[in-house]
């Protein structure tokens, strides 16, 4: 309807509405592709990255002995 109030109602008001309604319905689904895709992208690069650092990860005892060892108390 602005879009009218500037250029005039179109020759087939019926027409355009629809047409304008199926480019809004068309930019929605592709927004909402593009979001999707984006998320799946997100998580699957935090799954991978979690994979690594688990591959990386320091045991519970093997982490207890390292700061055992180099307690400052202890004598060299």
């Amino acid at each position: 309807m602005q879009k009218w109030e500037i250029d005039g109602v179109p020759d087939n008001p019926r027409a355009w509405l629809i047409s304008t309604a199926r480019f809004k319905a068309i930019d929605q689904l592709r927004r909402q592709a593009r979001f999707d895709y984006s998320i799946d992208t997100a998580t699957n690069e935090l799954v991978a990255e979690e994979n690594e650092s688990n591959e990386q990860q320091i045991e519970d005892d093997q982490l207890r002995l390292i700061f055992t060892c180099c307690h400052p108390v202890l004598a060299e």
